[in-house]
């Protein structure tokens, strides 16, 4: 990126349409935050409100504003370093040469798929972005919710709000509507009537638990660095120095957690401290006045270095540290298997970052870490078209590529409200059969798909023979029946997870596709709502699926059906109220289709919990956990 003139002129002008607070006495305050929040509010809800001009937009109108929105942040590149200097007084290299080029490529890349929209979408995206995000992680929510037609709503802390504000302005400049891009505090009290008016929530930032059913994103998170004995040390040192202390990285999963093979433990923490001491990045005041750095000493389980970074020695980081706070702990591992054990046995399912040149130990561990990302030899490597979905508790949803346009595309769905009768549930029934579906798991997902396409194919002969028995019913159609043998060989001539090249000419990129595992899905008393792409393709990938039926008369269908395959792997329970948060609470529940709204104490799992259409390409992003693994150690783990 060539560095431009400063645009003092358009600094001026974003500093003049920014709002300020006024200046209130301490007795005050609850009043002026009260009423702060009020203006806000009715500001917010009003442009909520608007006719939604971007929508109406033609395809190359909207692909055209958000490139010439790329070029307009591409050229104001220094004005924004400006703007960082204002903000907070660090370098703005890395804002330079990697969090604005990669927004920009972002913004380019979805350009591109504006194409792809046949049908108007209007709505709203609201982006909830932390307090240690940086301008990176904004391409992920522009530019799949602009490209598809939706307006963008960012909540977020003063500093991050003011970049925003000045891409708002570059974005008037680049031919949008007002108000297809605005920005509101993150400390506004009024979220939950706002995100009523969401299509989509985003969140890069802890999730709050507002509406689970609309909510995508990626949490904070600490990921793991397996460094082997095979390994580069100083490079590996390097990448645990600019990772968690250098502040360089797209998305805060700051490397606080190093497990070191035992050969090489103490040679590698001597090459750390010295890495260390030698390098010029010295703490904020605000960072050395932190509590959790109090009173930290240099002794056998801690060493602080001339910088004020902290090492902990043989202890684990057992909390979500804040991501200012430079601490890192370092543990020993015997052999691979621990090295592995250590790496999954955490909540976060984000990245890992897995250190050899040995190409047989790479390949063992990308294929059984349990995370999105696999760097090996390498730490953050992102690119707008290659696409992630966080795993475990690390977040929700894909972001990037195709399929977090896929997102947007088909997520635009409301989850209803349930309105049927309340029929009681057996806990210990549901508990049986989500033991049965975890243990059928096991076994489906290791046949070979021939194997499992040959005993699906049996169920859809029985399905079409008895076409006549089903026909009974009033409300099955012949073209119902029909169609379950024709999405059948949909599935079966269809390529879903096609190879990717990489796009870094140092690393390969090997793409690995695996079951979820233990299925829910809700059929509603809607037969045209019964998702059979659903069905078919989790059970031909290898997942075991359990279908809550509130259609009473296809109960006895869904029945018969089942018995075709082996026990456990499809499962169809009769509707419940209740049964539902009762099923996702339990640990062996991998992913909940819902239809209807939740009970409000399972709002603290809302990564299981997800919104799927009756489309293919939804359907197939959906059911299977996807790794992406950059590896620059022969050809990485191959699926």
């Amino acid at each position: 990126m060539n560095n431009k003139k400063i645009d003092c002129a358009l600094i001026k002008e974003v500093f003049k349409t920014m709002k300020y607070p006024e200046k209130v006495d301490s007795g005050d305050m609850d009043e002026f935050v009260k009423r702060e929040s009020l203006e806000e509010k009715k500001m917010v809800l009003s442009s909520i409100s608007k006719s939604d001009k971007w929508s109406e937009m033609s395809n190359e109108y909207r692909a055209n504003s958000m490139g010439k929105l790329a070029s307009e942040i591409e050229i104001a590149v220094d004005s924004f370093s400006e703007l960082q200097k204002s903000i907070d007084d660090v370098s703005t290299v890395f804002l330079k040469e990697k969090e604005l080029p990669y927004l920009v490529e972002t913004l380019k890349y979805y350009s591109n798929l504006c194409q792809l929209v046949k049908i108007e979408q209007k709505g709203l995206v609201i982006c909830k972005v932390g307090r240690s995000s940086n301008l990176a992680v904004l391409g992920y929510a522009l530019g799949p919710a602009l490209a598809a037609g939706f307006k963008v709503l960012f909540a977020c802390a003063s500093g991050m709000r003011r970049f925003i504000e000045f891409i708002i302005t570059l974005s008037l400049k680049a031919d949008f509507p007002k108000e297809t891009i605005s920005v509101i505090s993150d400390t506004i009290s009024c979220f939950t009537e706002i995100y009523k008016h969401a299509s989509v929530i985003n969140v890069f930032d802890t999730i709050d638990n507002q509406d689970c059913d609309k909510m995508l994103g990626i949490i904070p998170h600490t990921t793991p660095f397996l460094i082997f004995d095979s390994a580069d040390l100083d490079s590996a040192c390097e990448s645990v120095i600019n990772s968690t202390w250098k502040n360089q990285l797209l998305f805060n999963c700051l490397a606080k957690e190093v497990f070191v093979q035992e050969t090489i433990y103490e040679e590698f923490i001597s090459k750390l401290k010295e890495k260390m001491d030698s390098q010029s990045f010295p703490l904020s005041d605000k960072v050395k006045k932190d509590a959790s750095l109090q009173g930290i000493t240099n002794d056998e389980d801690t060493y602080v270095s001339q910088n004020g970074h902290v090492l902990i020695f043989g202890e684990r980081i057992t909390t979500l540290w804040s991501g200012c706070v430079p601490m890192v702990s370092i543990s020993a591992f015997r052999n691979v298997d621990e090295a592995i054990a250590l790496g999954n046995n955490n909540y976060q399912g984000f990245a890992a970052s897995v250190w050899t040149e040995n190409i047989g130990i790479g390949n063992y561990v990308a294929e059984r870490i349990d995370v999105a990302n696999v760097w090996i030899n390498s730490f953050g490597i992102y690119y707008p078209e290659i696409s992630f979905s966080p795993q475990k508790s690390s977040g929700k949803g894909y972001f990037g590529g195709l399929q977090g346009f896929h997102e947007l595309l088909f997520y635009n769905k409301d989850i209803m409200s349930f309105t049927g009768n309340k029929l009681s549930y057996e806990k210990k029934d549901l508990e049986g059969a989500i033991s049965s579906a975890k243990t059928a798991h096991q076994k489906w997902k290791s046949l070979p798909k021939y194997l499992k396409i040959k005993q699906f194919g049996v169920l859809i002969k029985f399905i079409n023979k008895n076409k006549n028995k089903w026909l009974k019913n009033e409300d099955v159609s012949e073209e119902w029946v029909d169609e379950w043998k024709s999405l059948f060989h949909q599935y079966i001539e269809s390529n879903p997870y096609p190879s990717i090249s990489s796009p870094n000419k140092n690393y390969s990129l090997n793409v690995s596709y695996s079951p979820k595992g233990v299925l829910v899905a809700e059929f509603t008393r809607y037969i045209g709502n019964h998702n059979k792409r659903l069905l078919i393709a989790s059970i031909l990938q290898g997942n075991s699926l359990i279908v809550l039926n509130q259609y009473e008369k296809l109960q006895h269908f869904y029945n018969e059906i089942s018995k075709l395959l082996p026990a456990g792997v499809l499962t169809v329970l009769p509707y419940s109220y209740g049964a539902s948060s009762e099923i996702v609470k339990n640990r062996m529940v991998d992913c909940y289709f819902n239809e209807y709204k939740i009970d409000d104490d399972t709002l603290g799992i809302t990564h299981k919990f997800m919104s799927v259409s009756n489309c293919w390409s939804d359907v197939y992003n959906k059911i299977v956990n996807v790794k992406n693994i950059w590896s620059n150690v022969g050809h990485g783990y191959l699926v």
